[in-house]
This record gives C-alpha cells, structure tokens and sequence, in this order.
C-alpha cells in the first residue's frame, strides 16, 4: 500500500476501479505557521511587543497614534456616543481610544471630563496602576454585552477623525480566531453604512454577503493566475452545491438567489481585475479583516496596520494572538474576550483538561501569583494576570434576567446588569417558565468511538423539539411580534444581527457531546415535520457566539459528569437562550456538582414562577400524542 500526502483533491488523478481511503490529520500548515512566525519572531524590534515586556514601560513608550486637535476629538467621540447609543462601559472604552490622539497636554485637561462622564463607572482590574494612556487595552465582554457592536463604534470613530484630518496611512486590522467573528463584525460595519474594508480568507468560509469585499490567498505555488482560476472554480462549485440544494421544478428563494449572484459578482471581479490590481485595492483599504490563520497569505505580505482588533482574544492560544500582532508593526491594540467563556483548545484529554482547569483556579487564589508566562494561558489572560487595564462591559442585552441571573450568579460574581427587562423577554409558551429543568432519569450513555450519546434523551427532544413547533405555530400562526425592540437590544453582538435581522421564535440544540449531535441530527432528518430541520444542532463549542429564544440543553452523561462539569462550558450553554432555557439531564447526576445543583435547587423551588422543574415520564405521559409516539420504546 502506497501512502500520499494529497494536495486539492481535484487534482489528484485516481482510477475509477482502485480503493481510496482517506485519513484525517491536524492542521499542519496552521502549526507551521505559529512556528515559523515563532522563530522569526524579534520582540525588541517590534515597538508593540517591547512595550507589553514590562507593564511599567507601557507608559514611557506610549506614543500618540495621530496627534489631533481636542476639540475635534471630543466632537467625534461625543458624535459616536450618540450614534450608537452607548452605555457607560462602553463609552468608558470609547474614551481610552480616544487618548490615543491626545497628547499628554491634552489629556490632562480631558480627563477629568472623562472621568465626569462615566463616574469611573468601568470595572478595573487595578485602577490604582491604570496609566493614563496605554497601547494596550483589554475588554472583558460577558454574553450578550455588545463586544462587536462596541468594536464597530470604535472602528467608525477612528476612521471618522483620521478622515477629517486626512490620513490615509493608518490602517485598521480586525482579527479574531474564527471566521464567523470575524464576518459578524465586518456586517456590522456594512449595515452602518460603512463600506471602507476588506476581508481577506478561503472564499467558502466567509459569509456570502461579503464575497464582493473578499480577497483570496493568491498563493505561492502555481503562481496568481493559477490562484485565480482555483477561485473561479471554488466560486462556481459553490453555486453549483446552492443550485442542488433546490428542490425540482422549485424556484430560487431570495437568500439563494443573493448567494448565487454575491459568487457570480466575485468571479467577474476575480476575470476582470488582476491580482495585482486587487492587492493594491487591498492596500488602500481602511480596514482589513481575517482570522489569525489567514494573517500568513501571501495577499498581505508587507502590510502595516498600525491599529489591531483582536476579537475572541481569551479563546487564542499566545502564538495565535502574536501572528497578527506581530507581523505588521502593530502600534496599538484593542483585545477583546470573556476568560469565564471556553478557553483555548489545548488537551483532547478530559482529565488533562480537568487537571489544567485546577491548575489555573489555584493560581488564581493564591496570592503569590506566577510570574512565568504560563502555556496553557491566552494573551488575554496573562495580559490581565500582569495588571493591564481591563474594561468590563457589564450590561447584558440577551437573556431574560432570571437566565442571566444564574451565570451572573454562579461566574461573574453578580458584577453583571441587564439591559433588557423581562417583559421585553416574555415567554414564548405558557407551558414553559424561563427556566426549565427536566429531570430524565430512564436514559442510559453508551460511548461511541472518542465521545458518548444517550438514545433516550436524543429521541426526548425530538419529541420536545417537535412539541415545540405545534405549540409555537398554533399560538404565533401569522402573528408577527409586536413588542418594539430595545436601542441596545442592537447592541448585542453575539449572533452578528440586530433587531429585525433576528428571526422570530428561533429554537436551538446545545449537547456536550459531538456523537449526540449527530445522533439528534440524524433523527431529526428521518422526521416528518421539515419544520425541524433548519434547527442549529451544535456541541457547545460550536453554538458560543450564537443565540436563540429557546434553547433545549441535553447532558448527555449518566454515569459520570464528564464535559458538563466544566464550568467555562456551562457558562456558554446556559447563556446562549434569549426567551426559555430547558435542561434535560439525569437529576441524581447532576446534584453532585455545585453549579447544576444550584439551577435544579432553584427550577424545584419554581421560585416567583420563573424556574420550573418537570420529570421527563410524567411530561411523557401527560402529552402523549407525538411524545408517546416517540418514546413507546422506552415504555
């Protein structure tokens, strides 16, 4: 037998008649260029990177980014206050970027006015160190706080004051470590009518309302043309796949439609304009956004970003944030992320994993703190470990309060307040509280291959899953909701779509194991109610970002706690539910960790009629209908 490493797969001439299989390794260009960028790296000739060394030169080695006239500084960020309707953290944000072009004077006078405006509202980690300027600033964004939205605000205000004072060299670099943040950000700015970008990356990663702005690798091997004709054939197998996904004698539905005409603008500007000629459009754009792992393509090689935005922050390993920090003479930099939300994927290993969480708790309650830099540590934390100012954004425009009550409760030290009430926040059902716990001790977990699924818990919420969507349409059947959406309720950037751009009524799955996916995915496609199959099925890693009015959460686990113990993924899961959170899990389980002993204790006590609590066979029995149907194997 004869092994290859295989290129593009369409390359590769193989007989119709031969045995072909297929291993699936890691990402090696990925590590490679972690590594290569590693060697090459030279911190004493990066003035962003000599800065961070030591947290007591951050101050005398701060240089203004554009020396501007105060008065015009001030118009702008008042300007951008209002545009997007600010709160006080995030305008506390706004006003440590807008030092960057004051110079010290300056600053001295505004201050105070700054100080006046916010009350000294932010959370510090040590104010008593905070300089008065810094290159550095961090943004601790809980769920639902606005991250992305306050990163647009800033973006517009920087580009508005370079544009008043007519600069055309400083360019900003949005980067983040997967593809969806990056893209949420860069839609944001086009529905603020600003249009002022790139986005750089693999053409069927990005979203395809941004393939007119898109730039492809334009690799080294085989040269730009060949690199262009891989696009045009990418771009048109990606039309192709849209138009088999049409039913026959079906028409084009208007997303479709979009999608096919956004891959047909980019072919035509792919043949009309040559490589050249799109990376000198590249250059003069304002702003540029890519993950970290397409900060390597050839397309960007000698670009200068003075400003880098680095979204996702506490999910990047160091190396990861050191690529586009520094690779183009990065003079400021704004990181943003949540360290109390999933952590960096190191270890496949669960008791590792759980080990390292260990680890990392007891560093944080012992007072005679590490001084090492810390591998398992991202950039975010070990920059917060090493008393750089850090804003927390604490107002949370998602969840209903009592949902958000519980992470505020159990992860973020009641630090947190809500910006929406709960009558903006009604329940959608009757049948269901906010919050729900549903007890389901007849389900068994059996391990399959690396990862474990349980058959009864699957099958219970199709069921539910099915349950759902009749009470939904019977109640809301040609009834659009005629609550009026919030201000902030824009402000919530975690699934990239503001007011009206979110569907009404949505309904997600999160499960802990990725074969329990797969098995609800499968069941669900053997339904009969097509209503179900355009509900998000995902693990927990794969649903942070997103949100939904109701999410059903299922453990998965019988017999040991496993994944669900870790607190970092509850957070994510019990956060992702606007409307109603239902957790389906094996109650006498569960008990034995404090944070799911703290929902159920709450869910039993059914506490202001906000938390309930069912048994998964009584629910059963009562229902019946399509609920019996589906779990008479388990009668």
């Amino acid at each position: 037998m004869k092994v290859l490493v295989l290129g593009n797969p369409d390359e590769v001439k193989i007989r119709v008649d031969q045995y072909k299989f297929a291993i699936k390794s890691v990402n090696l260009s990925g590590f490679q260029s972690l590594i290569d960028n590693l060697i090459d790296f030279k911190a004493r000739e990066n003035p962003y990177v000599d800065s961070i060394l030591s947290i007591k030169n951050a101050k005398s080695r701060f240089k203004v980014l554009k020396k501007c006239d105060p008065v015009l500084v001030e118009a702008v960020r008042l300007a951008t206050c209002i545009q997007f309707r600010l709160n006080r953290d995030q305008e506390c944000v706004l006003n440590e970027v807008t030092k960057w072009f004051l110079e010290r004077e300056s600053l001295e006078d505004v201050q105070d006015h700054f100080d006046e405006i916010t009350g000294v509202l932010s959370q510090v980690t040590h104010p008593e160190l905070a300089p008065p300027e810094s290159n550095v600033i961090l943004v601790h964004g809980a769920f639902g706080c606005g991250k992305s939205y306050l990163l647009v605000a800033i973006i517009r205000f920087i580009c508005t004051l370079l544009d008043h004072l007519g600069d055309t060299k400083i360019k900003i670099l949005v980067c983040a470590l997967t593809n969806i943040a990056v893209d949420r950000i860069l839609l944001m700015l086009k529905n603020s009518q600003f249009e002022d970008f790139a986005r750089v990356g693999s053409l069927r990663k990005i979203n395809k309302q941004l393939l007119r702005y898109t730039h492809h690798s334009g690799g080294k091997s085989g040269g730009k043309k060949q690199a262009d004709r891989e696009a045009v054939k990418e771009l048109e197998n990606m039309i192709n796949e849209i138009k088999m996904g049409i039913p026959t004698n079906a028409r084009l539905n208007q997303q479709q439609y979009e999608e096919i005409m956004a891959c047909t603008e980019s072919i035509n500007l792919i043949k009309q304009q040559s490589m050249d000629a799109r990376v000198q459009s590249l250059k003069e754009k304002r702003v540029v956004g890519t993950t970290c792992a397409a900060t390597g393509f050839e397309i960007m090689k000698n670009m200068t970003f003075k400003v880098v935005i680095l979204d996702e922050c506490s999910q990047m390993l160091e190396p990861q944030s050191l690529l586009p920090i520094s690779r183009f003479n990065c003079r400021k930099l704004i990181a943003v992320g949540d360290p109390l939300q999933l952590p960096p994927i190191i270890s496949f290993n669960f008791k590792e994993k759980k080990l390292q969480q260990q680890r990392i708790i007891e560093e944080q309650k012992s007072e005679n703190k590490s001084r090492y830099v810390l591998p398992h540590l991202p950039l975010f934390v070990r920059l917060m470990k090493e008393q750089f100012y850090c804003i927390l954004l604490r107002t949370q425009y998602r969840c209903h309060p009592m949902i958000a009550q519980i992470a505020n409760s159990l992860f973020y030290e009641n630090y947190l307040e809500n910006g929406v009430k709960a009558e903006a926040r009604k329940p959608l059902i009757k049948e269901f509280q906010p919050v729900t716990f549903i007890s389901a001790e007849k389900g068994m977990e059996s391990k399959s291959d690396f990862s474990y699924r349980n058959y009864y818990e699957a099958k219970f919420i199709v069921a539910m899953l099915d349950y759902l969507c009749s009470l939904i349409c019977q109640k809301y059947s040609g009834v659009q909701d005629s609550e009026e959406s919030s201000s902030q309720e824009a402000n919530d950037d975690d699934d990239g779509q503001a007011g009206s751009d979110t569907p009404d009524y949505t309904i997600g799955v999160i499960v802990t194991y990725k074969s329990q996916e797969e098995l609800i995915n499968q069941l669900i496609l053997d339904s009969k109610n097509e209503a179900l199959k355009s509900i998000q099925v995902s693990t927990v890693d794969a649903f942070q970002g997103a949100e939904r009015d109701i999410i059903i959460l299922g453990c998965v686990r019988t017999r040991n706690l496993g994944f669900i113990e870790d607190c970092r993924r509850m957070n994510v899961a019990i956060t992702r539910a606007r409307r109603h959170l239902i957790v389906l899990g094996k109650e006498s389980l569960l008990q034995r960790n404090l944070h799911w002993r703290y929902i159920i204790d709450k869910a039993k006590s059914r506490e202001d009629s906000v938390y309930g609590y069912k048994k998964a066979e009584e629910f059963v029995k009562k229902e019946g209908g399509v609920f019996r149907q589906m779990m008479k194997e388990f009668q």
